[in-house]
Formats: C-alpha cells, sequence, structure tokens
C-alpha cells in the first residue's frame, strides 16, 4: 500500500477521533447546561409556588376570620332571641300560688275530695303539724287506695291480654269514645268492667294453669323418650333372682369396653338408646351380685334412672302424654279466642281505668288527710286566678279556712 495512502487512513481516523471528542464534550457541556437550567428553573418555581401558597393561606385566613366574626355574631343574636323567648314563656309558665289550710266535716270527705278533683287546680299534702299543741289529736285518714290500685291493675292485666290474644294495637295515641260524666260515673260501667275484666281474668287463670301442666308434660315426654324403644314396664324391678335397672352414662362411654368388664360377672349390659348426652342403658344382673356390678358401672358414670308414677312401656305413656297435650292445646286454643273474642269490650275498660285511675289519684289525696273521726284537716296549693271557684266550693261544704301567699322559701 502506498504511504500516501496510509497517511491519508491515520488522518481521517485522527480526525474522527477529534470529532468524536469535541462531540462528547459538546454533549456533556449540553447536558450540564441543561441540568442548571432545569435545576434554577425548578427553584424558581418553587419560590413561585411557596409565595403563591402563603398568599393563599393568608387569603383563606382572612376568609375565615371574617366568616368566623359573622357566625359569632349570629350565634349571639340567635342566643339572645332564645333568652327573650324562654323568658317569656317562664313569665306564662309561672303561676301565682295560694297556700290553703283547710278544715272539714269528715261526713262531706269524699264529696269534697270530688269536688275538688273536678275542679282540678287543688293540689292536696300532708300538713306540717311538727310543734302544733293539736297534732297528737290527729293521725292519718284511711283510704281505699290500694283497694283502688288492685282495681287499676286488674283492668290493665286484661286490657294487656286482649291486645295480645286480640292482635290489636292501640297505636301512639289511643283515641277515646266521648262519654257523658254520668255515663263515666254510673254503676253501668263499672258492672260491665268488673264482669269482662273477672272473665278475661279467669281465662288468663285457666292459660296459666294449662301451661304449667304442658310444661310438665313436656318434661314427662322428654324424659321418656329415650326409653320408647324398651318393649319392658318401666316400673319392672326384674324377679326374685334377677335385677332390672335402667340407668345412664355419659355420651363417651365405650359401652363394648364396659360389658367386657362385665363378663366375668353375672350381668348383661344392654343399650337402648343414645343422644349427644348421654346413653340409655338396661342393667340384668343376679341379685346376688348387685353390689360388684354396681362397682364397676359407677366407676363409668352409672346413674339409675327412676319414673316415679309411671307404669307400662314408654311407648304406651309417650301415647297418653301426647292426648294430653293435645287437649291442652285445644283448651288453650279456646281461652285465647274467648279473650280475642272479649276484645271488643277494649273502649269499655279503658274508660273504667281511666275511672280507676281518678279514683286512685282522690285515694292518694286522701291518705294525705289528718282526722280525730269527726273533722278533716289538709294543707294544699290552689292557683290564685282559681281561687273563687275553690272558696265558693269551701264556703259551700261549711269548710274553715284560709288562703296566704306562699312564704318566699317556698
Amino acid at each position: 500500500m502506498p504511504l500516501e495512502v496510509i497517511e491519508n487512513i491515520t488522518r481521517v481516523e485522527a480526525d474522527n477521533r477529534e470529532r468524536k471528542a469535541s462531540a462528547e464534550a459538546k454533549a456533556k457541556q449540553i447536558v450540564a447546561d441543561a441540568q442548571r437550567d432545569g435545576l434554577a428553573l425548578l427553584q424558581q418555581t418553587r419560590a413561585a409556588a411557596a409565595d403563591r401558597g402563603r398568599e393563599l393561606l393568608r387569603q383563606a385566613e382572612a376568609r375565615a376570620a371574617a366568616r368566623g366574626d359573622e357566625i359569632g355574631q349570629e350565634a349571639q343574636a340567635e342566643a339572645e332571641r332564645l333568652r327573650r323567648e324562654a323568658e317569656k314563656r317562664l313569665d306564662m309558665a309561672i303561676v301565682k300560688m295560694k297556700r290553703l289550710r283547710v278544715i272539714a266535716m269528715a261526713a262531706c270527705r269524699e264529696e269534697l275530695l270530688g269536688q275538688l278533683q273536678r275542679l282540678g287546680c287543688v293540689e292536696i299534702r300532708e300538713p306540717e303539724t311538727a310543734g302544733e299543741d293539736w297534732s297528737g289529736l290527729l293521725e292519718r285518714e284511711s283510704s281505699r287506695l290500694a283497694e283502688a290500685k288492685g282495681a287499676l291493675a286488674e283492668v290493665n292485666t286484661a286490657l294487656a291480654a286482649m291486645r295480645r290474644y286480640g292482635q290489636v294495637k292501640d297505636g301512639l295515641f289511643v283515641k277515646r269514645r266521648l262519654v257523658t260524666e254520668k255515663e263515666f260515673l254510673g254503676g253501668g260501667l263499672e258492672a260491665q268492667a268488673k264482669t269482662v275484666t273477672q272473665d278475661v281474668g279467669e281465662r288468663l287463670r285457666t292459660l296459666s294453669g294449662i301451661q304449667t301442666e304442658m310444661s310438665r308434660l313436656q318434661a314427662r315426654r322428654a324424659g321418656l323418650l329415650p326409653w320408647q324403644d324398651l318393649d319392658l314396664p318401666l316400673e319392672a324391678e326384674g324377679t326374685e333372682h334377677v335385677l332390672s335397672r335402667l340407668g345412664t352414662c355419659p355420651a363417651g362411654t365405650d359401652v363394648g369396653a364396659l360389658r367386657l368388664e362385665l363378663e366375668a360377672l353375672p350381668a348383661e349390659l344392654l343399650e337402648i338408646s343414645a343422644d349427644k348426652q348421654q346413653r340409655y342403658l338396661l342393667l340384668l344382673c343376679h341379685r346376688a351380685a348387685e353390689e360388684p356390678v354396681m362397682e364397676v358401672l359407677r366407676a363409668h358414670g352409672f346413674s339409675a334412672a327412676a319414673f316415679p308414677g309411671v307404669t307400662g312401656t314408654a311407648a304406651a305413656d309417650l301415647k297418653q302424654t301426647d292426648r294430653q297435650l293435645e287437649e291442652l292445646q285445644r283448651r288453650r286454643e279456646e281461652a285465647e279466642a274467648a279473650i280475642a273474642e272479649s276484645a271488643r269490650e277494649r273502649d269499655t275498660l279503658r274508660t273504667y281505668a281511666d275511672r280507676l285511675t281518678a279514683e286512685t289519684a282522690r285515694e292518694s289525696a286522701a291518705e294525705r288527710l289528718l282526722t280525730d273521726g269527726t273533722i278533716v284537716f289538709f294543707e294544699g296549693w290552689a292557683p290564685a286566678e282559681r281561687m273563687a271557684d275553690v272558696s265558693a266550693l269551701l264556703e259551700r261544704l261549711g269548710c274553715a279556712w284560709e288562703a296566704a301567699d306562699p312564704a318566699p322559701e317556698e
């Protein structure tokens, strides 16, 4: 190869290396410049964002402060409005009262209490007799409060039974039918309500007895059911020489292994049935070997089963028990249907319950009276605006009375 060609090739390669190095240097410079410019731009952007964020936060705080002031002013105005309304209602709720002290003839006690109850504006309380010279002459008046409460409880029980068996609901607000005072206080309402209440009460007592008997029979049935496949009278105790005994072992007992333990003894153990709790067994053994056999069985949790009052096989007794349960179920349904039928008298009972509630309140007031047998004495409160009606009543019944303003502490 000519020397000139070689020199040209060498020169071209040198130029290529120089251009490559120059290109690489320029590329590195471009990357460095780009990184520098990008970092500067990033810092500038972050600074601008921070400034913008601080400005937005300042604006938000200013708006929140302004809104907070508005809310505070609105709340203060609403509180002031509510306070003024409350003061108005308080003024309306406060009723000026008069303190009463009344002495009346014992003979007119019932009329006096009844008329005061009709006015509905007198609260009777027991007089404060401490320190009074005459306090030992009077004693608490007797009343029929317990009787009234008992009658009211019976009526409410009858109403509850009507709701349950009659599948009726009173709703949130019970609508009462209109009745006259004569009907409300008359003997016809009382007689009819007492008849219905007594009838429902009798039905409830019948249901209670039926339920008790059904529970007893169901428990007896559950006890007999595991023995229904035993073709042997439950009261059988064996023969002169052979002992027959029923018993149970825990469900985990291995009856086969238990039989192997009894092989050396004149005994046989039969499994009648089993459930998750127990195994039901029949033991047959010679009476002379009873003690050693029972010693083996007791080690495995054997417990003798007894059926007092039961004769014949379990299957026969189960049939009889099922018939008795069916009859009791029929009687229960009849009693429930009779109570449901009586629900048509609910309005009568509810009206009578209202009357008994009023009587209970009157008798409760009567217990606060003091008496010596001739007169009755009580204290109480009455609205000042109703004193004209109260005084007219007290004067008409010949009562001695006084009304005074309450003491500051009252």
